[in-house]
C-alpha cells in the first residue's frame, strides 16, 4: 500500500460476530476493531498521500441501527463510535478537499449477509417486509450506489461528515 495513491476510498467493514451483550471485554473489542478501528487506522494510512494531493473522497458503510438502535448493542456502539469520526475527521480533512462522509444502510439484502439468508424463506420475507418497512422492498446494494457514486465524484464539492440514511423508511 506505500507506493498506491487512492483518490477514492469506499469502506465496508463490519459485522456483529453474533455479538449481543458487552459482557466479555475481548469479545467486544473484536467487535469494535472490526467496525470502527480498523477503518479508522487504514484512513490513516491513506490520507497521508490524499493530504499531499489536496483531493480524496472516503465514505464509510456504516449502519442505520447506529439511529434505530434496533440490533446488537455492541455493533451499534462500534458504528456509532465510527459515525462519531466521520463528523469529526472530516472537518480537518475538508482544507484539504477530502470529503469524508457515511451511508447508513438499514435492511439491504447484500451476498451471504444474515438478512439475505433469513430472506430466502418466503414466509420470513412476506412478515419481515410488512412489519419493517414502508417501502414494502428490501433494499439492495443498488438502493445505496447512486448516493455512493455522488459522494467519491468530484461533482460532491460540498458535503463534508454528513451520514446519509438508506433505509425503506424503516419501522
Amino acid at each position: 500500500m506505500k507506493n498506491k495513491n487512492f483518490d477514492i476510498v469506499i469502506h465496508c467493514l463490519g459485522g456483529s460476530h453474533g455479538l449481543d451483550t458487552h459482557s466479555k471485554l475481548e469479545n467486544v473489542k473484536n467487535v469494535w476493531l472490526l467496525n470502527a478501528a480498523i477503518p479508522i487506522y487504514l484512513n490513516e494510512i491513506l490520507l497521508k498521500k490524499m493530504k499531499k494531493k489536496k483531493f480524496g473522497r472516503i465514505v464509510h458503510i456504516s449502519t442505520a441501527a447506529s439511529k434505530n438502535l434496533k440490533g446488537r448493542a455492541p455493533y451499534i456502539c462500534s458504528k456509532s463510535y465510527l459515525n462519531t469520526y466521520i463528523k469529526k475527521k472530516s472537518l480537518d480533512l475538508c482544507k484539504f478537499n477530502i470529503f469524508l462522509n457515511g451511508v447508513l444502510p438499514g435492511a439491504i439484502e447484500a451476498h451471504k449477509n444474515n438478512l439475505k439468508l433469513f430472506l430466502k424463506k418466503k414466509s420470513n420475507r412476506k412478515k419481515f417486509v410488512n412489519r419493517t418497512l414502508r417501502v414494502n422492498k428490501v433494499g439492495t446494494i443498488n438502493s445505496l450506489i447512486p448516493i455512493i457514486e455522488f459522494m467519491v465524484s468530484k461533482k460532491n464539492d460540498y458535503m463534508v461528515g454528513e451520514l446519509i440514511k438508506i433505509d425503506g423508511g424503516e419501522k
